[in-house]
């Protein structure tokens, strides 16, 4: 699953879970959520510093909304939305969890299926979650 985006916060059963798939990998810094005004609060979230960046991205056979490959990723580097379903290879996410992309894409974040159905079955609000298509060929 991808996503894009600034940072991301996320609240403890989410925290709870990225720590159990991934422990002491990521950084998280707690943030006391309060209403505009002040007077009421939503309890402690944490920002995610994601720590990983993995190049995984197959342009060549991602569609960025400008055609196929590097010269088309040049237009649409900004939105990950904007280019469908990323391709990974599968050899490079494995083990993996949550990660930024590698290079132009490091503003972009993915996840693995279990994060990804966690946010579907939670209903997790401020999460854009991208089917992505596996690519099961070794990188050369």
């Amino acid at each position: 699953m991808g996503g894009g985006g600034g940072f991301m916060t996320v609240y403890p059963p989410m925290k709870a879970l990225i720590e159990k798939l991934e422990p002491g990998v990521h950084e998280f810094i707690p943030l006391e959520v309060k209403s505009e005004d002040g007077s009421a609060s939503f309890g402690t979230y944490y920002l995610v510093l994601i720590t990983q960046e993995v190049d995984a991205v197959v342009y060549e056979e991602t569609d960025f909304g400008g055609g196929y490959g590097r010269e088309a990723d040049k237009n649409k580097r900004m939105n990950i939305s904007g280019f469908g379903k990323p391709v990974l290879r599968t050899d490079a996410v494995r083990g993996y969890h949550l990660w930024r992309g590698a290079g132009g894409l490091v503003g972009h974040y993915f996840c693995s299926d279990e994060i990804g159905q966690f946010v579907k079955d939670n209903k997790l609000r401020g999460w854009s979650l991208d089917e992505c298509v596996m690519h099961r060929s070794e990188l050369h």
